[in-house]
């Protein structure tokens, strides 16, 4: 369970746990702003403020600017990637983790729909599904944070030693996306005898059909799948880099562009720099999308579609939650309907001036 330590007068601090797990808010957060609003004005009045302990992630504890540099950082990085505000992303990450409050915060920040899929759910054919359902750019799993479980013998029943349970552990999360993405992690081709594209280049005998393997993510390629035409960005939390897939903690893009810094205001959607003119608060940074190439032996840049601000608002689309079997529990949530949902309890705890102890404790 969530345990949430709420400030009362004279300092005296007092840990209130609700037998479902859920949360009581002394102080709810205030639905008259986006959860950026909300971020960056905690963020100026009171940085330091401790606001949540990860008990199970080495005891680590943040204060509200430490949450948002991460998710700024978060934020940022995706948008250099490529993801766009409006895009979906996919989390099969647990709900008691940094990482997955990270991405919730870095979602309303940048624009993006964080659809949610328990961390329970191993089964790649309803990740398939949602993916589809989505349409997802991305998707976060965990990476070498192995899962336990129980061994079986053939009739089902749990084998123990010694009253103990015999535990086998297995990368569950990333294996089943390679599973219904065989081309993940390698994309396996043949050499083929002549070679048009090449003049008609004759491959050597001892060379034909041999095969090669090419790896997207590390040759800095998007990913490309026929069945799943929008999603591009395979993200995992673990420490350790996994073949085919971006590691979460290399798209933290600290002290970037993307969250507006500079002169500007928004004209028909497009920046203009001025320096009589404040920035938005809360603008994002598009960068302009081109297409280069090379005519005649000059390389040539078109602008396919220019930069632009965005700025989120509360009513924008935030997330949208499935079950483990893959059904979809009603529409996507802007930031204030999100707010009351289980899935955002702890930004809601947070932004409501709580501190969260994300552990789990005995009944």
């Amino acid at each position: 369970m969530l345990s949430v330590v709420s400030r009362v007068s004279r300092g005296v601090a007092c840990r209130r746990v609700l037998s479902n797990g859920g949360l009581i808010l002394g102080n709810q957060a205030r639905s008259l702003a986006s959860i950026v609003d909300s971020l960056n004005g905690l963020n100026s009045t009171l940085p330091h403020r401790d606001a949540i302990r990860y008990d199970k992630q080495a005891n680590m504890k943040w204060t509200i600017s430490e949450m948002k540099k991460y998710s700024d950082a978060l934020a940022s990085g995706l948008l250099e990637i490529g993801v766009a505000p409006k895009d979906t992303i996919l989390s099969i990450l647990p709900s008691d983790t940094a990482e997955y409050h990270v991405l919730q915060f870095a979602c309303a920040r940048a624009g993006f729909v964080l659809a949610t899929l328990p961390s329970s759910c191993t089964d790649p054919s309803v990740i398939s599904s949602v993916l589809k359902d989505t349409k997802a750019v991305s998707v976060f799993v965990q990476g070498d944070t192995r899962i336990p479980f129980d061994v079986k013998d053939e009739n089902g029943n749990v084998i123990s030693t010694d009253d103990k349970k015999t535990l086998e552990y297995d990368d569950v999360y990333t294996k089943a996306m390679v599973e219904i993405m065989p081309t993940l992690q390698a994309f396996d081709y043949f050499k083929s005898a002549r070679d048009d594209t090449q003049g008609g280049k004759i491959v050597p005998d001892e060379e034909f059909g041999q095969q090669k393997s090419f790896d997207y993510v590390k040759n800095g390629l998007d990913y490309k799948n026929d069945d799943y035409p929008a999603f591009r960005w395979p993200v995992q939390t673990g420490f350790d880099s996994v073949p085919g897939f971006y590691s979460y903690k290399h798209l933290m893009a600290f002290n970037s562009d993307s969250l507006v810094m500079y002169k500007g205001t928004l004209v028909d959607g497009k920046p203009i720099k001025d320096d009589r003119v404040p920035p938005p608060a809360d603008g994002v940074l598009i960068l302009a999308k081109k297409n280069i190439s090379f005519i005649d032996q000059e390389l040539v840049t078109e602008v396919v579609e220019p930069a632009y601000l965005h700025v989120p608002k509360e009513t924008d689309p935030l997330t949208v939650a499935y079950d483990e079997k893959g059904k979809k529990q009603g529409g996507a949530l802007d930031h204030n309907k999100a707010l009351e949902t289980e899935e955002w309890k702890t930004v809601k705890a947070i932004l409501g001036k709580e501190y969260v102890e994300a552990q789990v404790e005995s009944a």
